[in-house]
């Protein structure tokens, strides 16, 4: 199907190519300019000013040294082979005034977009933006009700791409454990209001487990630079057979899992694909495993290109918005294998991605001006392993 929508897009745009005759051959070469709507009758139904110049792009998170880290730096340097983009990936502090200050130091910096990991601090950094006329979007995390609220008068924030009900997959983890007979199992996160995401996955998680009596369990939260020595020394002294790694904290558990040998006795659930999943999976270390990375770097960059550019989707909606990423579900050698293969390959000379560049090219308008929110939102609320492997098998 997508091999179909591309070609239809190539004829249009080869037609449009020819029908220019010399007003292409005199165009710049670095720049070009986004064609204008035309109504049946012959009138200019609308006018986009707009150049495809190459855009500079801001992306924020509190640690790029991690795999995930890598990860959304490895799919930023795809998107500069493939469009006309350039990324920084600035590091910032866990709390509100870190965020915020680094944001301020952005919006002078000349960026035409922001892509913010980290959340605490919303209202204030987006006003700084508002104020700049810079547009941003939020990348793994989300917002709380008041701030969602907020946002509905914003014009420079361009929505979010990505897993919005963390508090479910925490029920998720939860029944994992006690489906698997656990018995004492430790949940691992960061300090509370640090990600909203892990706040929401440790709500879910512990109102699950108080409400049965078969399971024991530990909550322990730490800022990062001091969680894998607290689960350390947790796993260490309290006899858990199991470890739950909520969004981000997957590496720390695992790791850990190798580091005491503790394969064979501990069994890890989390959410967040690492670097030792691999073989965590193969010697059954990995119960459960979640995974909504799934190339949400590209689905942002579509989002504040076409803004910035100045042709949305059509039927974008005012206001807040998030266009719901599934989370991938790994449960076993082979989902994993398919995940290696379709999803996120291991093999650098070969990588691949669930949203890749024919994926973002349905959606820039000024390569499809008739892409829509609603075909973008279905599109991406499909993203299965079943649905990009029928998307991206040759």
């Amino acid at each position: 199907m997508k091999k179909l929508w591309m070609l239809l897009l190539t004829v249009v745009l080869v037609t449009g190519i020819a029908g220019c005759g010399s007003e292409s051959e005199n165009a710049g070469t670095e720049d070009t300019a986004i064609n204008s709507d035309v109504s049946q009758d012959g009138e200019e139904a609308s006018t986009t000013a707009a150049e495809v110049k190459t855009l500079k792009i801001a992306m924020v998170m509190f640690d790029w040294a991690d795999d995930q880290g890598q990860y959304l730096q490895q799919c930023g340097a795809y998107l500069e082979e493939n469009f006309p983009v350039e990324f920084d990936y600035i590091t910032t502090g866990t709390d509100a005034d870190e965020v915020v200050n680094t944001v301020q130091e952005l919006v002078t910096a000349e960026y035409d977009g922001i892509i913010n990991a980290m959340t605490p601090g919303f209202q204030a950094w987006s006003a700084i933006c508002e104020e700049n006329g810079v547009y941003y979007s939020i990348l793994l995390n989300t917002i709380d009700e008041d701030d969602k609220a907020y946002a509905e008068g914003l014009e420079y924030f361009v929505g979010s791409a990505q897993r919005s009900d963390f508090t479910q997959l925490g029920v998720d983890f939860a029944n994992q454990a006690i489906d698997a007979g656990l018995e004492n199992v430790l949940f691992a996160g960061f300090a509370e209001g640090m990600l909203p995401s892990v706040d929401q996955v440790a709500q879910g998680f512990t109102q699950t487990m108080d409400a049965q009596s078969q399971v024991m369990y530990k909550k322990i939260t730490q800022y990062p630079d001091n969680l894998f020595p607290a689960i350390t020394a947790e796993l260490a002294s309290k006899g858990f057979d199991g470890i739950v790694c909520p969004v981000s904290v997957m590496d720390f558990g695992v790791g850990n899992i190798f580091a005491n040998d503790l394969v064979g006795q501990t069994v890890a659930i989390g959410h967040n694909i690492d670097a030792s999943t691999d073989d965590a999976m193969g010697t059954g270390v990995v119960l459960y495993l979640t995974d909504n990375l799934t190339s949400i770097v590209n689905m942002n960059y579509v989002m504040i290109a076409n803004a910035v550019y100045g042709q949305e989707l059509s039927g974008t909606p005012e206001g807040y918005w998030n266009i719901e990423v599934p989370s991938l579900v790994i449960d076993s050698p082979e989902k994993l294998e398919e995940y290696r293969t379709y999803v996120r390959s291991v093999d650098e000379s070969n990588p691949t991605y669930a949203f890749d560049a024919d994926d973002v090219a349905l959606f820039l308008t000024y390569q499809n001006p008739e892409a829509t929110f609603e075909d973008f939102e279905k599109y991406i609320g499909e993203t299965t392993i079943e649905k990009i492997i029928e998307r991206h098998a040759e």
